[in-house]
C-alpha cells in the first residue's frame, strides 16, 4: 500500500493505492471517497450517502480537447432496408477491404426504437466493411 497527500483545488486530499485500486479521500466539509478498482468498478462514499457506479472499462484516451465527432474518418453507409443499415468509419484512405473498419449495425424498431450493435461486440478498427453483412453484432 502505496499512500500520499496531495491538495487538488485548495483542498486536501488523501491517494492510496493498494493492489489493483486507487482510492481518492476529498476532506472538506462533506468527506468524500472515489475508489476505482481493476474492474473499473467506481464507488463514491460520502457522509451522507454511498453510490456505486460501474462505468466500463477504462479505453484509451483521444487526443485532449477532442471528442469523437471532431475526429475526421472516412464513413460508409449501407441501408439495408427500411429499418436496418450498416454505419462503418476508419481512417481516411483506407481499402474497404483491409481490417481497418469500426462497423455498427443500427436497427430501427416498430416503435421507432433505435439499436445500435458493433461488429465483433466492439469498436475496434479490425473489420473489413467488405464483411458487414457476415459479421456478428453484439
Amino acid at each position: 500500500m502505496t499512500q500520499s497527500t496531495v491538495v487538488i483545488n485548495n483542498t486536501e486530499t488523501t491517494v492510496t493505492e493498494v493492489a489493483n485500486s486507487t482510492t481518492l479521500t476529498v476532506h472538506d466539509d462533506v468527506e468524500k471517497t472515489l475508489e476505482i478498482n481493476a474492474d473499473a468498478v467506481v464507488e463514491i462514499t460520502s457522509n451522507t450517502a454511498p453510490t456505486t457506479l460501474e462505468v466500463g472499462i477504462i479505453g484509451p484516451q483521444g487526443r485532449p480537447g477532442t471528442s469523437e465527432d471532431e475526429i475526421m474518418y472516412s464513413k460508409r453507409v449501407d441501408f439495408i432496408d427500411d429499418s436496418t443499415l450498416y454505419r462503418g468509419e476508419a481512417v481516411p484512405g483506407s481499402d474497404e477491404s483491409a481490417a481497418v473498419w469500426r462497423i455498427r449495425k443500427i436497427t430501427i424498431a416498430v416503435d421507432n426504437d433505435v439499436t445500435e450493435t458493433w461488429a465483433g461486440g466492439n469498436d475496434n478498427f479490425d473489420k473489413s466493411w467488405l464483411d458487414r453483412e457476415s459479421l456478428s453484432y453484439v
